[in-house]
């Protein structure tokens, strides 16, 4: 058997291998966020339409998500709403897009909630 003495022995004649350092991989640069509506349950959006949503200030308004500002208004006899946000730059006039039964939703590309207002076209108004 050998004794230890063996071991180191045979330890120092082996040659001193030298491990090479890898370069440092480049830290991935982050993604930009895109901005995306902020998600809400179909079933919380029909509630809203029927007016038994506990809350429905939570769904319609704005609502800051993903680097933007979603706003959801309801507006069951418009054709079309615009939203018009008001920026220290000028007005932003955004178009907002039908979501659900009357529920008109679009980004509105700020950070924070700004004031807003909105305008929809009936069959009796122009646009």
């Amino acid at each position: 058997m050998p004794s230890n003495s063996d071991k180191s022995d045979k330890a120092a004649k082996k040659p001193a291998t030298k491990v090479a350092k890898s370069p440092k991989a480049p830290t991935a640069a982050k993604a930009p966020v895109v901005p995306v509506l902020r998600p809400v349950d179909a079933a919380d959006l029909q509630r809203v339409v029927e007016g038994r949503h506990h809350d429905p200030h939570s769904i319609l308004g704005p609502h800051p998500h993903t680097g933007a500002v979603t706003i959801r208004t309801l507006r069951p006899w418009a054709s079309s709403v615009v939203v018009v946000a008001r920026t220290p730059d000028g007005d932003l006039r955004v178009p907002l897009e039908h979501e659900h039964g009357g529920i008109f939703a679009g980004l509105v590309a700020v950070t924070t909630c700004l004031t807003t207002a909105s305008r929809w076209p009936t069959a009796a108004s122009p646009p």
